[in-house]
């Protein structure tokens, strides 16, 4: 009897949790077609399955647009808002059953399923969607989801042989009407990105843990990815394990390199939970313990990406973060002779990106037109120095032989040397949140971390 009761409430809490989700839904649709102009339609599309060889294709993935409006994930997906002047009408194209089909790739969902999960009540075939362009005859203006909506419309004419109708129609991007509704996070979207990010820190405590010299960079990238898959979570991007000097390649995906005793590990990773994507960086010593060296130039890009943190506030821009980090980094590269003038861009041959981007459905996420960190919004700081095989070629070829030979013994003494420290924060009503504080980043900390 307890455990009957036990499972009625676990049923009944899921049940008002997809209530919950699925209403959430339709209050974006509804805001969504606020933005659009009277007598227009927008569509957006499942992208199509990829490819791979013989029968086989790439795990799917819909697109993050249609997801957030809709919840559905499954492809050959269309979704139909018409907004007239006097009322907005919803359509759900999705694939009808099919008992061949499904006994190959699996079950396809019925239109009353979908009518739950999306909050649509008007679900049909996608067979259907042809004809249902002949209805349009009074829409002015389509939106579709890319830039080149002249483009798309042409391939939707030859791909659903749909009416010339379309063709007529003014096009237009949607991109950033979608963009504006996603770019504030909900209470449901801040606890998936809560627990994406425990998922990752996770992993990354697993992969510290047991990290010693001689293993494989793939090893370490093992542990991290095997805590998504054991919490129902995706990498929300490619995992980057890097040690040594293959950090100084920023987006290196590879992960066949040995460390070796005196190498950093910089860990660029992120679980996808329910799609959307943490993105933490964390950079420990493979022998557990760091070297003089490597201490300087590691609490040198710690101290940027606390003092970028203390330039968060409501109307700032990443760019205003972006650049307290840069004055931590400029003055701290001149003080160990890295570079010859406190106050030049000299610093740009050691740390070469930003240090923020947007966080949630992508990694690197949509802003819309408001670009300005508001309550809800979501993104990353991740200053980062690197010194590697390359730096004195760039220090050349920017700034001068003169300059390259200045600065060629510390760059020696610091070569392979690459630090990146990336936390995830929220912009809550009471403040900015740190959420990704689950992992250590303190020198202290992450080699008691590695010592147990």
């Amino acid at each position: 009897m307890r455990l009957l009761t036990i499972m009625v409430i676990c049923s009944t809490f899921l049940f008002a949790q997809q209530n919950e989700i699925t209403s959430e839904r339709k209050k974006r649709r509804s805001r969504l077609a606020a933005q659009m102009q009277n007598n227009s339609v927008l569509m957006i599309f499942s992208p199509e399955v990829k490819h791979k060889n013989s029968d086989i294709h790439y795990e799917y993935r819909t697109s993050s647009n249609l997801y957030y409006l809709t919840g559905i994930t499954q492809p050959q997906t269309i979704l139909i808002i018409e907004k007239q002047p006097q009322k907005v009408i919803e359509h759900l194209f999705i694939a009808p059953k099919d008992w061949y089909d499904e006994m190959w790739e699996g079950k396809r969902l019925t239109p009353q399923q979908a009518q739950n999960i999306s909050g649509i009540s008007s679900v049909h075939s996608h067979k259907k969607f042809s004809s249902f362009t002949q209805t349009l005859h009074a829409t002015s203006q389509l939106y579709l989801e890319i830039e080149d909506a002249a483009w798309i419309s042409r391939k939707l004419y030859d791909k659903y042989n749909g009416s010339a109708i379309l063709l007529k129609k003014d096009t237009t991007s949607c991109k950033s009407l979608v963009a504006n509704l996603r770019f504030l996070k909900s209470k449901y979207e801040i606890d998936c990105l809560r627990k994406a990010i425990v998922i990752t820190e996770s992993g990354l405590r697993k992969a510290v843990k047991m990290m010693t010299p001689g293993m494989y960079e793939y090893q370490i990238e093992a542990q991290i990815e095997y805590a998504y898959k054991e919490n129902n979570a995706d990498w929300g991007f490619p995992s980057i394990v890097a040690a040594g000097e293959n950090a100084a390649i920023l987006h290196y995906t590879k992960s066949q390199g040995v460390l070796e005793a005196n190498d950093l590990v910089l860990m660029d990773v992120g679980a996808a939970y329910k799609y959307y994507s943490a993105d933490i960086t964390r950079t420990v010593p493979a022998s557990g313990k760091f070297t003089v060296r490597q201490k300087q130039i590691y609490e040198l890009v710690l101290q940027a990406n606390i003092d970028a943190l203390q330039a968060v506030k409501l109307g700032a821009s990443l760019y205003d973060i972006h650049r307290r980090a840069v004055k931590t980094i400029k003055n701290g590269l001149y003080e160990l002779g890295l570079t010859t003038k406190r106050d030049s861009d000299q610093y740009r041959i050691f740390f070469m990106h930003g240090t923020c981007h947007w966080l949630g459905l992508d990694t690197h996420d949509v802003a819309g037109d408001i670009k300005t960190i508001s309550v809800g919004s979501v993104f990353t700081i991740e200053p980062g120095i690197y010194i590697g095989p390359n730096t004195i070629t760039m220090a050349r070829m920017f700034y001068g032989d003169d300059f390259a030979m200045k600065i060629a013994s510390k760059v020696k003494e610091y070569m392979n040397t690459c630090v990146r420290i990336e936390d995830d924060i929220w912009m809550s009503e009471n403040g900015p949140v740190v959420l990704s504080t689950g992992i250590p980043k303190a020198v202290t900390e992450i080699e008691e971390l590695m010592a147990k």
